[in-house]
């Protein structure tokens, strides 16, 4: 009868011993299905970088959408810093709720006196100072709009004042109208007027200027990483899905669309569009089930469209040459970096496969050195992965 006590007292304890290290077990644990002929899903170098002291513990998930094999996990359900990678989700919400195929409209009208002009925006997210930029990307050139209503006067007629009155403007692009023409022959007057009245005088326009799709302006973000862009983009999705544009309207929006396609949302903060403030939390989990869910939806591709491509497009241009050679051109992903937090998640040809990933190393000490370590660390370990197609697929690790 002691034995058997005893026998069943060192089961219970063995029990108790497993049931502990359940969670840590689970953070990094691999599908059972990679094991068929190999001893790991995925290379060694891929396993060696992603234990590296220079990803510091990171939040990992790489899974093959086609077959729903995860292939590594780390700490998938852990909320990180995403920095930049925010924008997938931006622009998710905003192709959700906005529509590829929206468009914001900047007109002006002459009103009251022959020296009075109204400008009616409605807030285009993408307006811009700079006629090179507008010609190069395709934002629409803010100037434009006074140009048109200076060129009514006939030679010799232009007034040497005029009132601009305006509604829907972002301030920082009133600010930027009034800089460029405070130095011309011409002095502009602002005021701001409601949008209920600026409605009671609007009749044909004199000029009217359209923004490039939010399909384009997400491909834009998306690639090149606009910061301005996402924020107002993720404003105003809010606030077509009903809500206000703060933060709380943003959270909302943001849940709202990831539990449309059944993405969980545990762990989600938003704070902003762009991922630059600190207190944005996501998993890798989210960025990975998103990808998986959309990634085949007409609605959603110019996101797909926009993802640099590793060694030459984008964000992306500069990275994996030295890092990671043999993975140029076969990486498509979103990067992201704030002091303390590097991120990159996307898609990864792999032979005949493609794999999606979503990394984030928001552990790693708060100088450049050790970013730089953390973004060649990724880029050799995502590498690792990579393969043109029609060669095998996966190298055995030891």
């Amino acid at each position: 009868m002691r034995v058997v006590n005893r026998i069943l007292v060192s089961l219970l304890v063995t029990l108790a011993l497993l049931a502990s290290n359940t969670a840590t077990a689970e953070e990094s644990a691999v599908s059972a299905s990679c094991f068929v002929k190999s001893k790991s899903c995925v290379p060694a170098k891929f396993i060696k970088q992603a234990k590296s002291k220079s990803l510091s513990n990171p939040a990992i998930l790489v899974t093959d959408p086609a077959t729903g094999v995860v292939l590594y996990q780390n700490r998938p359900d852990s909320p990180s810093v995403p920095a930049s990678v925010m924008k997938v989700l931006t622009s998710y919400t905003a192709l959700t709720f906005l529509g590829g195929d929206k468009r914001f409209a900047t007109s002006i009208y002459r009103v009251e006196t022959g020296t009075t002009f109204m400008i009616v925006g409605e807030r285009d997210p993408w307006l811009t100072m700079f006629r090179s930029v507008s010609l190069k990307y395709g934002p629409a050139f803010a100037p434009d709009l006074i140009n048109v209503a200076l060129a009514q006067f006939g030679e010799g007629e232009r007034p040497k004042r005029i009132t601009l009155l305006y509604s829907k403007l972002y301030p920082s692009d009133v600010a930027g109208l009034k800089s460029h023409f405070k130095s011309g022959d011409v002095k502009v007057t602002f005021k701001e007027i409601s949008s209920k009245e600026a409605k009671l005088r609007s009749d044909e326009p004199l000029y009217q200027i359209l923004s490039p799709t939010v399909n384009q302006m997400v491909e834009f973000l998306i690639r090149f990483s606009d910061n301005r862009l996402a924020d107002r983009l993720a404003v105003h999705a809010a606030i077509a899905h009903g809500y206000e544009g703060d933060k709380r309207g943003l959270q909302q929006s943001y849940q709202d669309a990831l539990l449309a396609r059944e993405i969980g949302i545990d762990g989600l903060n938003v704070e902003d569009g762009s991922g630059l403030s600190k207190q944005n939390r996501i998993t890798s989990r989210m960025v990975v089930d998103l990808l998986n869910k959309t990634r085949g939806l007409p609605e959603y591709q110019s996101l797909y469209q926009g993802l640099p491509t590793s060694g030459k497009t984008g964000t992306l241009k500069k990275r994996f040459k030295e890092s990671a050679p043999d993975a140029v051109g076969l990486v498509r992903a979103k990067t992201g970096w704030v002091n303390g937090s590097v991120s990159l998640a996307g898609l990864i040809t792999s032979g005949d496969k493609e794999y999606t990933f979503a990394v984030i190393a928001d552990r790693i000490p708060r100088y450049y050195s050790a970013t730089e370590r953390a973004r060649a660390a990724i880029d050799r370990m995502i590498g690792s992965l990579a393969k043109p197609a029609n060669t095998e697929i996966l190298e055995a690790s030891g």
